[in-house]
């Protein structure tokens, strides 16, 4: 969705005098109808679905899906997703309007799905994702692989060493929030040279390149590395602000790790990919 449309939805929201209905609640009394579907111009956890909502009576609505919806795919080798955001939408009688949700994969051995992939909404996920979806949200990790390990260590019982991310309080909170859920023992700290958990250990075998960009205004850059099926293996980079104008961000990842296919870097910006490079190793 264009950054302009966003800007219009929110002050439509502001100004509104009618109050907000549960999606539910809208459902149950045919104020609306909603579908969903893939969203493949991003990534498995930051905006990877698209709800579709259209206002069918004659008056306004604003409809809020909160946090913690479960999205299931029709295609049983794709992934679930559980979403981490809320979404409000205002719709004028008869309007329609397709939003991207935040949410996270909840199946990391099942591959990303296809641009336009049906998806069913569920009611929320299981007491555990769900608190976790709300974890993700009120710290704000709904656009970093950081949230995404910590809803992969519910989802699919991965061990706490998993969690990694860019800033260390964030992954020491996560882990901590993790261990009271789960009943786990917190793991010591990784090694200054552990690369898979460490995300400032120094690569041996140095693989990198670059991307190159000019920004108007600030923007929130993203750059992660992806295996062939689209499933996120490192977070190469990431500034929620990264300031007006032109830049040059140069990224590196260890070859002696990542060594086995062809791997994806991308460059997203306000959660949309906009750059790729393809690497066969």
């Amino acid at each position: 969705m264009h950054i302009g449309l966003q800007f219009l939805l929110l002050l439509a929201l502001q100004s509104s005098p009618h109050s907000s209905v549960l999606f539910d609640d809208a459902l149950a009394k045919k104020q609306i109808t909603a579908s969903a579907q893939a969203n493949q111009n991003t990534t498995h956890y930051q905006q990877p679905v698209l709800v579709k909502l259209k206002n069918i009576t004659a008056e306004a609505i604003t409809v809020e899906l909160p946090v913690g919806r479960y999205f299931q795919s029709s295609d049983t080798t794709d992934q679930n997703f559980v979403s981490t955001e809320p979404l409000m939408v205002s719709l004028s009688p008869g309007q329609t309007l397709e939003m991207p949700v935040s949410a996270m994969c909840v199946n990391h051995s099942k591959a990303s799905p296809q641009s336009g992939q049906a998806y069913a909404i569920k009611k929320p996920a299981n007491s555990k994702l769900l608190s976790t979806a709300k974890y993700i949200h009120q710290n704000k990790l709904y656009s970093s692989y950081l949230g995404q390990t910590v809803m992969w260590c519910v989802s699919d019982d991965e061990p706490l060493e998993s969690v990694i991310g860019y800033e260390d309080e964030d992954v020491h909170g996560a882990v901590q929030f993790l261990a009271t859920l789960l009943n786990k023992a917190v793991p010591k700290p990784p090694a200054p040279d552990d690369y898979l958990r460490n995300p400032r250990a120094k690569p041996k075998k140095e693989i990198g390149g670059d991307f190159e960009f000019r920004f108007s205004s600030p923007k929130a850059v993203h750059i992660a590395m992806f295996d062939e099926n689209n499933i996120a293996v490192r977070e190469l980079y990431n500034n929620p602000a990264e300031p007006a104008g032109e830049h040059k961000v140069d990224f590196v990842f260890d070859g002696s790790v990542y060594n086995n296919g062809t791997y994806y870097v991308r460059f997203l910006c306000d959660n949309r990919i906009l750059m790729e490079h393809q690497l066969d190793l």
